[in-house]
């Protein structure tokens, strides 16, 4: 028959486990302590090992930063020391423009009147911008401001260089404007110069020329062939006057002849009884006077006639 055993409670169980536990713990705390050893010069150069690590990775660090930043900061400088010399370049270069374009201006206004021009408001707007136009002085590209003083004189450079090309611009215009309306004027001249003188020129082929140089509206050969008509009309004038004083004299000479012709000087006319009249030639000489104590008095010859027979009612007892 097998053998039972009793049922184990839950409190027996208990003090059947933690018999042998406490007395564990018993025997533990009987024990003597042991003690504790500690190497410290291992410890040291272990520390010593980490900290100078730790230290070189640090300074390894720093160096790389510090070496990346400088190249950073140099590559920045390049950058910017080239953006501005090329911007200084562009203004100085817009700068020279400039100064040409408003020589050129004062140039045009030197042999320009207000006679010279068709549109005088031309002449007046070129004038007006002349007064207000200064050219600019580029900035200066200095690296010891770094790069942002370059960036800055950058900027200033490229904002006056644009500023001076479009001052130039309007400069040339106005200077443009001038000058057509002094070709329109030229044109309008010769155009009056050359219907005033229809008719009135020695050399018909002067005027041609100058319609053919109002056609093509060049100034140059305009101001030649006004030069050759006005020329021509003096000739033709001259030759005019020539003409007529000959005609003058040539009439006059005329007129003396005939009138010398219907005349002759020294006849007188002596009527007869029962005969026309006809001339007859008489002279009166003076003769030389006789010189005495007395004036002398003139004495005067006149002939007799010739034939008495011719005088009229001539009286017999006579």
């Amino acid at each position: 028959m097998p053998q039972t055993h009793p049922p184990v409670t839950p409190q027996a169980a208990e003090t059947e486990e933690s018999m042998p536990l406490r007395d564990g713990l018993e025997a533990v705390a009987d024990a003597p302590t042991p003690v504790l050893r500690i190497l410290w010069k291992p410890v040291m150069t272990v520390l010593a090992a980490v900290l100078a690590a730790a230290l070189l990775a640090t300074a390894g660090t720093t160096a790389w930063i510090h070496a990346s930043r400088s190249r950073a900061e140099r590559a920045a400088m390049e950058t910017a020391s080239t953006d501005c010399a090329t911007a200084r370049k562009k203004a100085t270069e817009a700068a020279g423009k400039l100064a040409t374009a408003t020589d050129k201006a004062h140039a045009t206004l030197k042999t320009v009147a207000g006679k010279d021009v068709k549109d005088t408001a031309t002449v007046s707007r070129l004038e007006t911008a002349l007064k207000t136009t200064r050219a600019g002085t580029p900035a200066a590209c200095k690296a010891d401001g770094g790069a942002a003083a370059l960036n800055k004189a950058a900027r200033m450079n490229r904002t006056m260089a644009k500023a001076m090309e479009s001052t130039t611009g309007r400069i040339t215009e106005l200077v443009s404007a001038v000058d057509k309306s002094k070709l329109d004027k030229t044109v309008e001249t010769a155009q009056q110069l050359l219907k005033d003188s229809d008719g009135k020129v020695q050399d018909p082929k002067t005027r041609d020329e100058l319609s053919k140089a109002i056609k093509a509206r060049d100034a140059d050969k305009i101001a030649a062939a006004s030069k050759k008509v006005n020329d021509s009309v003096k000739a033709k004038e001259k030759a005019d006057e020539e003409a007529k004083l000959k005609a003058e004299e040539t009439e006059s000479q005329r007129n003396q002849d005939s009138t010398a012709q219907s005349t002759t000087p020294g006849q007188t006319y002596v009527p007869t009884q029962g005969q026309s009249t006809t001339p007859r030639q008489n002279s009166v000489t003076p003769s030389t006077p006789q010189q005495s104590g007395s004036d002398p008095t003139p004495s005067w010859d006149v002939p007799a006639p010739s034939d008495p027979d011719q005088l009229p009612d001539m009286d017999p007892s006579m």
